[in-house]
């Protein structure tokens, strides 16, 4: 058992990593406390009772939730904000095809590190999180887990994952169709035909949406040469070729357009783009992803 305001011990999430989120919680919510709190777009929606503050009252505001014993007093206008009375859900949708395990680290522990992270701001938050693995059997939706003492078990559905057949991450963008309010993050290298239809999935969703791409450097910077047989990890497709500097300069540019490509169609349908490049720093990424 874990220890109150603890957090088991894994790969995923060690203790340096952990105080590092702690950090970045704080810095969260130091900016949603703001002067402007009441105007931010934040996880939670919906019209609530909680009183979480007063900010300036401004042109179009509803006169309802205007406090008038602050204006008595006071002799000016104050909105009154309030919590959502229900908690929103933070889906981590997650590439585990057999693609992912390319790189070292490989791409699905990175994504798995990433989602881990986030799972554990929201869960030792006020949010709720639903797992979504997509693979070669297909997606395999979780029931949203909630609070701190749910952590562990996130940290053991991700440490269990491997790398398996081919993903349609379309399918798992589908099942979040009809999900109230919330934020859906989606890991995953984008290099299959796919990827483009999914993100048209994940804006219908009516959720906020984010996609993290996850490349390792060997994508990106290919440093093989000389005659070889490459083997596509999901078709199985071979294919021989000779690689020098020219043909290794054209593999990369190739993987730049089809991340270019990728964030051109997130961009144009209201979807967060956030690349997780070879060794980016993970705390920079999650701060894009959050939008801190």
């Amino acid at each position: 058992m874990e220890a109150r305001g603890e957090v088991a011990v894994t790969s995923l999430l060690d203790p340096a990593f952990v105080r590092e989120l702690e950090r970045l919680k704080v810095e969260l919510r130091r900016r949603l406390d703001g002067p402007h709190a009441g105007e931010r777009r934040g996880l939670r929606r919906g019209a609530g009772v909680e009183y979480a503050g007063h900010r300036p009252y401004a042109p179009g505001d509803d006169l309802r939730r205007v406090d008038w014993n602050a204006f008595a007093r006071l002799r000016e206008l104050v909105f009154r904000t309030t919590l959502p009375d229900t908690d929103a859900t933070v889906h981590l949708v997650l590439d585990a095809s057999r693609s992912m395990a390319f790189g070292e680290p490989s791409k699905l522990r990175v994504a798995c590190r990433l989602a881990a992270a986030i799972g554990y701001l929201c869960l030792t938050g006020s949010e709720r999180v639903g797992l979504h693995v997509e693979a070669g059997e297909g997606s395999a939706p979780r029931p949203p887990w909630r609070g701190r003492a749910r952590v562990p078990s996130l940290l053991a559905a991700l440490e269990a994952l491997r790398p398996a057949g081919a993903a349609s991450l379309a399918r798992a963008a589908g099942a979040l169709k009809g999900a109230r309010g919330g934020l859906a993050v989606c890991f995953t290298d984008g290099l299959d035909e796919g990827a483009e239809a999914a993100v048209g999935r994940l804006a219908a969703t009516g959720l906020e949406c984010c996609l993290v791409q996850v490349l390792s450097d060997e994508e990106l910077s290919p440093a093989f040469d000389g005659d070889l047989e490459l083997v596509d990890s999901e078709s199985g497709e071979t294919l021989r070729l000779s690689v020098d500097e020219g043909v290794a300069s054209e593999l990369h540019a190739r993987v730049r357009a089809l991340s270019e490509a990728l964030e051109g169609q997130c961009r144009r349908r209201g979807v967060r783009y956030v690349g997780a490049f070879g060794g980016a720093e993970a705390l920079s990424v999650l701060a894009r992803v959050l939008g801190a």
